[in-house]
């Protein structure tokens, strides 16, 4: 009987012992993934901004009036640092994006009325809805600017057109000289009223108050 003996070369030997190799690299690597990019979650802050008038009317008091108000300055701050400032529309609507977690203040200023307050706003993982009011107590833009009894009208109305007032009317008021005026469109009551008071001219100035009888 013959014997059959196989002969092995040194290539299959090799080819043999790649393929073990390759198999168990295979059988143990495990897929890479990449890692992924971080999540940057940002958030919103939006509302209405309107005027509130408590009650007009004297000496019958009308219901209270809110009208939404478009152009008002909606301002938010963090850490008293001015983060967005903002229009509302024509609907009185702001909105704010883009913000991440953390504490705000907020505020609106509607031209010629108070400004709304600043009111804290917590943005916590959810948009917030911050709907703003000014209360308009007097009537915006208009000033009653009192003189002194003696006063020539025509000098203390040239004065007042000297800050950019124009005179509505003259009062039938007999303790003092008082005129009805506009102030500066780029101007409020207030800022108004610290620029007249102080001059030696002037006896006084405030807004023209809405008449209320509450």
């Amino acid at each position: 009987m013959k014997q059959f003996r196989i002969h092995y070369s040194g290539f299959t030997i090799l080819l043999a012992f790649s393929f073990i190799l390759v198999s168990l690299f295979l059988g143990c690597a495990q897929p890479v993934i990449p890692p992924s990019a971080p999540v940057t979650l940002s958030f919103s802050i939006s509302g209405i901004v309107s005027t509130y008038t408590a009650c007009t009317g004297y000496p019958n008091p009308n219901p209270p009036i809110q009208d939404p108000y478009e152009g008002a300055i909606v301002t938010l701050y963090q850490n008293n640092a001015v983060v967005a400032t903002v229009l509302s529309d024509a609907n009185g609507y702001y909105q704010i994006d883009n913000l991440s977690i953390g504490n705000y203040q907020i505020k609106a200023r509607i031209p010629g009325l108070r400004e709304t307050g600043i009111f804290d706003v917590a943005v916590a993982g959810t948009n917030q809805t911050v709907n703003l009011q000014a209360q308009r107590s007097w009537m915006p833009g208009e000033l009653i600017v009192g003189f002194p009894l003696g006063t020539d009208p025509a000098e203390a109305e040239n004065l007042l057109l000297m800050y950019g007032c124009s005179v509505i009317s003259q009062l039938p008021v007999y303790s003092y000289i008082s005129f009805h005026a506009n102030i500066p469109a780029d101007k409020i009551p207030e800022e108004m009223i610290d620029i007249l008071e102080p001059l030696s001219q002037v006896d006084h100035a405030e807004p023209n108050y809405i008449g209320c009888g509450c």
